[in-house]
């Protein structure tokens, strides 16, 4: 649930930078980062050998927030909305998943066994 919350985070700040980008002229970073970086992260064979060589916890931030800060810094405020979307999507779904289980565990609570 935080992996989905930090990039929602980061989405929302390159909002920022995005109109911040449309009053100065800061450079674009090149739309092929954010779609590798994006690449990797759904190939189950290059996430294994990223999860490999940083361990699982520290991928899952390093890809969010690589996809998340690529996005920003190469993209447009429509392109950002989409992984925003994403994020929220996959964290609303966690926490109902999460609630579930906690309402299972008070109402199986009682039961031996």
């Amino acid at each position: 649930m935080l992996r989905e919350l930090l990039g929602l985070s980061v989405s929302v700040a390159g909002l920022g930078l995005s109109a911040t980008r449309a009053v100065l002229p800061l450079p674009r970073l090149s739309p092929l980062v954010p779609g590798l970086v994006s690449l990797v992260d759904a190939a189950p064979g290059l996430r294994t050998a990223v999860q490999t060589m940083l361990g699982r916890p520290a991928a899952d931030v390093s890809l969010v927030l690589g996809g998340a800060v690529g996005h920003a810094l190469a993209s447009g405020p429509v392109a950002l909305l989409t992984p925003a979307g994403q994020r929220l999507c996959l964290y609303r779904k966690a926490a109902v998943r999460r609630q579930a289980w906690d309402r299972f565990d008070d109402a199986t609570a009682g039961i031996p066994g």
